[in-house]
């Protein structure tokens, strides 16, 4: 995504910070956390293609830098919990009420050998349904045999203009 007017060779970067608790200290608890600063959020993902789409052009008039931040932890490699926010630092000139913001919260579980419970549930804002307003959903795995997995999962989007998406979705994933 380029910025109109301007040819620089370096086009955006990226800087990140991330710690990590060391292992001694609480024993059966892995947690790590960190944050981000994208000097161009319009690089990041699908969102190229969508301001494509909705603005008709992959030339924006001014860069919007995004912040990010996550927190990851898990207790006796059986109970794990996920935290992500990322989101536009101001609006796109483009329009005032395009300064998209999303967050997602992730826990799962292993209740028996093999098996691996999880559910989602997440959100945006100020997107222009790029993303959903609301998400959530509900996911099982079996591990079949040594390193292949059979899942299946439930996800409900919900988007600003009312518009709902219902996806199923099973999953033969294969280890190498």
């Amino acid at each position: 995504m380029d910025e109109a007017g301007n040819d620089n060779h370096i086009e955006s970067y990226v800087a990140a910070g991330i710690l990590t608790l060391p292992e001694d200290i609480l024993p059966n608890v892995d947690l790590k956390t960190g944050v981000s600063y994208m000097s161009n959020i319009a690089d990041s993902d699908d969102l190229t293609d969508f301001f494509d789409e909705e603005f008709g052009t992959d030339i924006i008039i001014d860069y919007v830098p995004g912040f990010g931040s996550f927190l990851s932890v898990s207790l006796m490699d059986r109970f794990f919990f996920e935290a992500e926010y990322v989101g536009a630092v101001k609006s796109f000139e483009e329009d005032d009420n395009f300064k998209p913001k999303t967050w997602d919260f992730q826990f799962a579980f292993i209740p028996i050998e093999d098996v691996e419970v999880a559910v989602l549930y997440g959100g945006s804002s100020d997107t222009l349904n790029f993303l959903p307003d609301t998400q959530y959903g509900i996911a099982g795995f079996y591990e079949i045999f040594n390193n292949t997995l059979i899942g299946l999962e439930y996800l409900y989007e919900k988007f600003e203009n009312d518009d709902k998406v219902v996806r199923l979705t099973t999953q033969l994933a294969v280890e190498f």
